[in-house]
């Protein structure tokens, strides 16, 4: 048997009000907007995806993901648009890579590197070169190569709470 499967949408942008409980009043900014990245229902369960980065990926931060405050607020925008109950969600982690695309150097920078290590030579001779910027490609081919390491990727299924 198949069932049908609707698109609640993506990249929608919702917006709900800002709460002070104490004593229940709208904050001054009286709103905060947000996008899912995805929603959808397939017969009668609700599911939610989201995509979030991180500096680091570790069991802690994972175990703790279920506080995850942006996810809940999600899952509630998702409930009231589907008029159902919280869905479960798909939340796929990037870890931030800690690449910088390379300067180089300049010709002055260059010529007191130089200057160094001819003063340190003992021939009065050095084979440095001049760093040179990396260009664009270099680096965007540096980068896809981190990311084929598994472990810059993490996807984390979990049910409503």
């Amino acid at each position: 048997m198949r069932r049908r499967v609707r698109s609640g949408g993506a990249e929608k942008t919702f917006q709900g009000p800002i709460v002070n409980r104490l004593p229940a009043r709208h904050h001054a900014a009286s709103s905060s907007p947000a996008r899912s990245t995805a929603s959808w229902r397939i017969g009668d369960d609700y599911f939610l995806l989201e995509h979030k980065t991180a500096a680091q990926l570790d069991a802690d931060y994972l175990e703790r993901l279920w506080t995850d405050f942006q996810i809940t607020i999600y899952a509630y925008y998702v409930s009231r648009r589907w008029a159902s109950p919280s869905p479960a969600s798909s939340t796929t982690f990037l870890v931030k890579a800690k690449l910088q695309q390379s300067k180089g150097e300049t010709e002055e920078e260059y010529e007191a590197r130089r200057a160094e290590l001819l003063a340190k030579s003992k021939t009065g001779k050095t084979t440095a070169k001049r760093k040179l910027p990396e260009t664009d490609l270099e680096f965007q081919e540096r980068l896809a190569e981190k990311y084929t390491d598994p472990a810059m990727l993490h996807r984390k299924c979990s049910t409503s709470p």
